[in-house]
């Protein structure tokens, strides 16, 4: 009951957020800069399904993380984040760093 309060007053949000990005991943694909044989919301999903695992992660095992691999959590998650959306990009496309912008 009460995550149904919750998600639904964040609903109308979460679809302008989604269709927000679903069409930067259409102009993307469009302009060349993302790969084209991924359809555009399935990319969407991949995207929001990604991001949200990491923050998840990152949430319950983050000292865990950086005790393991003896590295801070945010090295090892922006070297994630950087492998995830260089996965993304069109094999020849010359786009700025993601994760400088992400750090901006």
């Amino acid at each position: 009951m009460v995550c149904r309060d919750v998600c639904g007053n964040h609903a109308p949000n979460l679809r302008e957020d989604r269709q927000f990005v679903l069409d930067s991943i259409q102009l993307g694909i469009k302009d060349g800069s993302l790969r084209k044989d991924m359809e555009p919301e399935l990319m969407l999903a991949v995207f929001f399904n990604f991001i949200s695992g990491m923050i998840s992660r990152l949430g319950e095992m983050g000292e865990k993380v950086e005790k393991e691999f003896g590295m801070s959590a945010q090295m090892i998650f922006t070297q994630i984040y950087r492998t995830f959306l260089d996965g993304l990009k069109a094999i020849n496309s010359i786009l700025v760093d993601p994760i400088s912008v992400l750090m901006t």
